[in-house]
């Protein structure tokens, strides 16, 4: 499994409500968070790198209050991005940190983490761990390793996408807009849509944060800029995965059936992500 280490130091203060400011600028404070062995990786490969926005937040131990009113947030543009100083009072806290490229932040509590659609996309590759800290007189330093909570489905178009198509459409049954930090798990098996623009290598991706690892239904149509139907086709119990890519590929306008299900199985290992599932249709 692929991990991200991401350094966290931590100190103490007096007990209140922090700036709420949504971008968190690095000022001198008693909670130092560093994440500087991600902001290589951003700089050198954004946006094509692993995430390009963080949010966090920190809730009371005893109480589950947020430590500070909204979530906070850095981006890959920020001058300071990998280091964010804070305020908090001696305590102890649950630090929960997301990583992903949303148009638009994460919504954060302690037993969910969801995100709201923009332009046609909802959720992305992402990243997330929630761990206990103690803040006392001292200076605390506390690593913390993101994990991946997606899985993904790959759709590798064979064949020539006609002229008129001018961009997709994925429908899902079966996968979670939400997960749940405790566990990475998703919260509901849900319906989900998802819009793509034409790639020139025919290929697209989509995400979704597995529920008891089940399997989607997964209904593709290719459409023209009147949002007219000009192919559609069903894939059926679709196995997915947390840190797993399942890749159907195949010939979408010229095959035979508008309903796939099943396939010849294979599993290779991918640097980034566990393991790839292969399906030719």
């Amino acid at each position: 499994m692929m991990t991200l280490a991401v350094l966290t130091a931590l100190t103490a203060c007096e007990k209140g409500i922090v700036d709420d400011g949504m971008k968190q600028k690095s000022t001198n404070g008693n909670v130092t968070l560093t994440f500087s062995p991600y902001q290589t990786i951003t700089r050198a490969s954004s946006p094509n790198g692993l995430f390009t926005k963080v949010n966090y937040m920190l809730f009371d131990k005893a109480t589950g209050d947020r430590a500070f009113a909204t979530v906070r947030t850095q981006t890959a543009e920020d001058d300071n991005f990998g280091t964010v100083s804070l305020q908090l009072a001696e305590g102890e806290y649950d630090v929960l940190m997301v990583g992903h490229s949303s148009a638009k932040s994460a919504s954060l509590a302690k037993d969910k983490v969801s995100f709201t659609a923009s332009n046609g996309r909802k959720i992305t590759d992402t990243f997330w761990q929630m761990i206990p800290i103690t803040v006392g007189d001292e200076p605390v330093e506390q690593e913390m390793v993101l994990d991946r909570a997606t899985a993904m489905f790959r759709l590798v178009i064979t064949d020539e996408t006609p002229a008129s198509v001018t961009h997709f459409k994925f429908e899902y049954k079966g996968g979670s807009a939400d997960f749940n930090p405790n566990t990475g798990n998703g919260i509901t098996n849900s319906s989900q849509s998802e819009l793509r623009d034409l790639n020139e290598d025919n290929t697209y991706e989509i995400y979704t944060f597995p529920k008891d690892n089940g399997k989607l239904t997964i209904t593709v149509y290719a459409l023209n800029d009147e949002e007219g139907i000009i192919r559609q086709m069903k894939f059926e119990d679709v196995p997915v995965k947390a840190r797993t890519i399942t890749c159907y590929t195949g010939q979408f306008f010229s095959g035979a059936s508008d309903v796939i299900s099943g396939g010849t199985f294979t599993i290779t290992v991918n640097g980034d992500w566990e393991e790839t599932n292969n399906y030719v249709f």
